[in-house]
C-alpha cells in the first residue's frame, strides 16, 4: 500500500501522512505503508484531534509502540488539565458577558 491508496482509502492528509513517515523513520522504521500503520495513522489522527500537537503526539506514538501505558496516561492527563485550564477561562469570560448582558436588559 503506497501513500496515495491510504491518504484516499483512509481520508488521511498530507501533513499528518509526512509526519507519521518521520516518526516512523525516527523509530529505526523502513519507509513505505501498510495495513499495520492504520492503527497509529488512526490514533495520530485522534491525538490531532484531542489537542496534542506535533511532538506530543510523537511522543505519545512512541510510548503506545513501547506498550507504555502509564507514559500515555501522563501525557493525557497533561492535555486534560490544559483543557481544564482553558474551560475555566472560558467559563469566567461567559460568566462576565452573561453579566454585561443582564445589566443591559435591565436597562
Amino acid at each position: 500500500m503506497d501513500g496515495k491508496e491510504l491518504q484516499e482509502r483512509y481520508r488521511v492528509s498530507d501533513r499528518v501522512l509526512q509526519e507519521y513517515a518521520e516518526w516512523k523513520r525516527g523509530q529505526g522504521k523502513r519507509d513505505g505503508f501498510s495495513e499495520s500503520d492504520v492503527p497509529f495513522l488512526s490514533l495520530m489522527l485522534t491525538l490531532y484531534d484531542i489537542g496534542f500537537n506535533k511532538e506530543e503526539t510523537a511522543r505519545y506514538l512512541s510510548l503506545a509502540a513501547e506498550h507504555d501505558q502509564a507514559g500515555c496516561l501522563e501525557l493525557l492527563e497533561q492535555l486534560r488539565a490544559r483543557h481544564l485550564r482553558c474551560l475555566h477561562r472560558v467559563q469566567g469570560r461567559l460568566e462576565r458577558l452573561d453579566s454585561l448582558r443582564s445589566q443591559m436588559q435591565k436597562r
